[in-house]
This record gives structure tokens, sequence and C-alpha cells, in this order.
């Protein structure tokens, strides 16, 4: 099944998870990020006058986030092949970059089902405000720790170690040894220390320019 996945059409798998994400920020937009939330997030740090020309204000630009979510998509899939790109040149493997998008692309709509099972949970949990939005449990490294005890730079670095980035690693090895035979054991580490070494700059950025 994942051997017939990996002969479709890349063109055919982007354009499903542009879709997909699409209609999860518009539902993200309409029925989870409503008046009451904004409202219940900022209550007792802004007056209500405030929030009220906050939310209009963000209601009147959320039409660019529909502008770029193809982008921001084709950014990261580009992002993560590059590194695993530089790494197979590094190693002098025979594979090249366009083989190697076509990889990523197929292996990241686990990040898309995600944001699919994650509306689901917003929608039946219910948020109440940003905090229960930043908190709500991924299945990562964050949500078995003693939370409590993190500094606040802390809980983006671990959220981002979860199960969907395992399931990616995994779905991008297996990808990458359909057009490179060397075995699923060799790729994995491979995919690892590559990928895994740009979501390390990627989480050090993001920690040292918001939290820092």
């Amino acid at each position: 099944m994942l051997k017939r996945y990996f002969q479709i059409d890349v063109r055919l798998i982007l354009a499903i998870m542009i879709l997909v994400e699409l209609a999860y920020n518009l539902i993200l937009n309409r029925f989870v990020l409503t008046d009451q939330f904004f409202y219940d997030s900022f209550i007792h740090e802004l007056t209500i006058e405030q929030i009220q020309e906050a939310t209009n204000m963000a209601r009147s630009f959320s039409w660019t986030v529909f502008l770029w979510t193809p982008v921001n998509i084709l950014l990261q899939i580009v992002f993560i092949a590059i590194c695993i790109n530089v790494g197979a040149l590094l190693l002098r493997y025979n594979i090249s970059f366009k083989a190697i998008f076509g990889v990523v692309a197929k292996s990241f709509i686990v990040f898309v089902i995600s944001k699919v099972i994650m509306i689901a949970v917003f929608i039946i949990r219910g948020l109440q405000s940003v905090e229960d939005l930043n908190y709500m449990p991924r299945l990562s490294l964050y949500d078995v720790v003693n939370s409590s005890a993190l500094p606040e730079w802390a809980i983006y670095p671990l959220q981002i170690i979860n199960l969907v980035v395992l399931a990616f690693i995994l779905l991008t090895a297996f990808g990458l040894n359909q057009i490179d035979k060397r075995g699923i054991q060799r790729w994995i580490p491979f995919v690892l220390g590559t990928y895994g070494t740009g979501l390390a700059i990627w989480a050090i950025f993001v920690v040292f320019f918001v939290f820092l």
C-alpha cells in the first residue's frame, strides 16, 4: 500500500494537502477562534473595546491566511528537502533533489492528517482561551515531562518532538528506500540526522527570537 502511495504524482498529493489545509484554516477561524474565544483569552489584559478592535482587525486580515497556506506548505517541504539533500551530497548518495522533494512532499501528508485530527479535538473538547490552544496535548515529549517545572522557552522544543514527527521520519525513510535500496534501517538514521538537524536549528531560531 505504501509502495503504491509513493508512486502517485506528487502534484496530486500537494493539491490534496493544500485543500485540506485551507479547510482546516476555514474551520479554525469560523468555529474555534470565535469572538468569545478572544474575549475569554484577553479579558484580564485588555478592555472590551480593545479586544473588539483587535478582533475586527484580525478578521479583516484573515483572508491572507488562505493566500499564505500553499506558500507555507511548499516552504516547509523545500526546507526539509534541502536538509536531506545536503546530507545526501555529503555522503555522495546518488539521489536527485527532485526525487527527495517528491518523497518529502508525500511524507508531509502526516502533518496534514494530524491537523484534521487536531481540529476535531478542538471542536469536541472546546477551547476557552489561547492558553488552552498552546497547551493542548500533542502526543509530544512535553506531555510526559513535569510541565510545571519547565521554563516557558522549553515548551516549544519539547512539543515538536512528537509522534507525528516520528511518523514523518519513518515514512520519509521508507520513501527514500523506494528510490535507493539501501535498506530502511540505514535511511532512518540518515533522515533523523538531516531532518533532525534542520528541526533543531528551527527550534533554536524560534526560542531565540520569541522567548529570549
